[in-house]
């Protein structure tokens, strides 16, 4: 298939020969080894930078029937891992993971460093670092939000100690200017005792003996004792 006419764009003889051959290049580099991903990502650049504006996408798709993502990945990594010669030994998916934006430099130099030490690297390796390392981040993160509230609170806190300390010595200046005012008060009247509470009369011993006696006596005893009374 040929590249179909470019408009508006007007491109010159040699400009044309140029996507022409770059076309070529990319067909015969759709193995995508991983030497290829960065070539095709290199012409791809070449190409849009040639095309100009809005003409890029419809070229690529009418092409290859590549899709706009499929055209970033491949330029992200030759951009990111042209010059890179360790890259070569990366499966595609894992040059696209970590070619990707959201893809942090930390994970990227470990991936590579992997590489480079003769390791078996995957897509899902890239992720599970990604993920890691979001969540060192939101750690870290959380961890300084943290002290920050506790220094805000502690900040808080020793104005409002300066505050009450300073309102404690105001009360005090007052109370003390307040006694200097006042008059001297007369001693306060003590207040009058309570009545004594009556005392019991003493019990008469020798009365509570005979009452004793009588309800302890018989009554043939208490017979006689009544007529011996009535006597005398």
């Amino acid at each position: 298939m040929s590249a179909r006419p470019i408009s508006p764009t007007t491109l010159s003889d040699d400009a044309h020969a140029q996507v022409r051959d770059a076309a070529v290049r990319i067909r015969m580099r759709m193995a995508r080894t991983a030497e290829d991903i960065v070539e095709i990502g290199r012409d791809l650049i070449r190409v849009k930078d040639l095309l100009g504006h809005g003409n890029f996408l419809p070229w690529i798709k009418d092409e290859f029937g590549m899709s706009k993502e499929s055209a970033l990945n491949f330029m992200r990594v030759a951009e990111q891992f042209g010059e890179n010669v360790t890259v070569t030994n990366l499966p595609p998916t894992v040059l696209y993971a970590l070619a990707a934006p959201s893809t942090p430099d930390e994970v990227k130099d470990e991936i590579i460093d992997r590489a480079k030490a003769g390791a078996k690297v995957t897509s899902a390796d890239v992720l599970d670092l990604k993920r890691q390392v979001k969540e060192a981040k939101a750690a870290v993160a959380e961890e300084r939000g943290l002290r920050q509230a506790i220094e805000s609170r502690s900040h808080e806190v020793m104005a409002e100690r300066d505050q009450a300390a300073s309102e404690n010595t105001l009360l005090k200046s007052q109370i003390q200017q307040l006694k200097q005012r006042a008059p001297q008060a007369a001693p306060a009247a003590q207040p009058a005792s309570p009545p004594a509470a009556p005392q019991p009369k003493p019990v008469d011993t020798t009365l509570e003996a005979l009452r004793a006696l009588w309800r302890s006596a018989g009554p043939a005893t208490r017979q006689a004792f009544l007529a011996d009374v009535t006597d005398g």
